[in-house]
């Protein structure tokens, strides 16, 4: 390496000039050797960094939201009965939610057991097609619904009147007659 100063040679690896003690200017090879990390990688490579760093990030994020996200309350029709009417006007719903929570029948609060099992005997049933609305929200828990469907038909015949109820919630149909 040569002296700025003197011009005396000097080795590569001197600091300073072993003839006039002059710091020694560092050598291009030096330089890129004292570079940062960052700053030694290539345009493409700092994209390919940063488009990684962010599909990682991206990726974080979405699972932080879903395991942040509160469960649903459960709501489950387990049973609907119209036996105990012979004019069908009027159903019991039984169902369970979870324990604690509230549930709605067509806006009236039904209370549901410890166990989260409830009942609701919905009267005056109309003829033609009528939906229930059944709600039912836990603490810490996101509301859930379902909606029921019934169906109610009066029919005259010669021997009488006959009546039926046919109702469906998330693809279960019965049908009274």
């Amino acid at each position: 390496m040569k002296c700025k100063e003197c011009g005396a040679e000097n080795p590569a690896n001197s600091e300073f000039c072993q003839e006039c003690g002059t710091k020694l200017a560092a050598d291009s090879a030096d330089k890129t050797q004292k570079k940062g990390w960052w700053k030694r990688q290539t345009l493409t490579g700092k994209i390919l960094i940063i488009f990684f760093a962010l599909i990682l990030i991206g990726i974080v994020a979405v699972v932080a939201i879903v395991m942040s996200a509160p469960e649903v309350t459960a709501l489950n029709i387990t049973s609907a009965n119209s036996s105990m009417d012979s004019k069908f006007s009027t159903l019991e719903i039984n169902g369970t939610t979870d324990p604690g929570a509230t549930v709605a029948i067509n806006n009236t609060q039904v209370t549901a057991d410890s166990n989260g099992k409830f009942n609701y005997n919905l009267t005056n049933i109309a003829n033609g097609t009528t939906n229930i609305n059944i709600t039912a929200k836990a603490a810490n828990k996101q509301f859930s619904s379902l909606i029921m469907q019934l169906v109610r038909s009066v029919t005259n015949t010669g021997g009488g009147t006959d009546y039926e109820l046919r109702w469906h919630w998330n693809g279960t149909v019965s049908h009274y007659s």
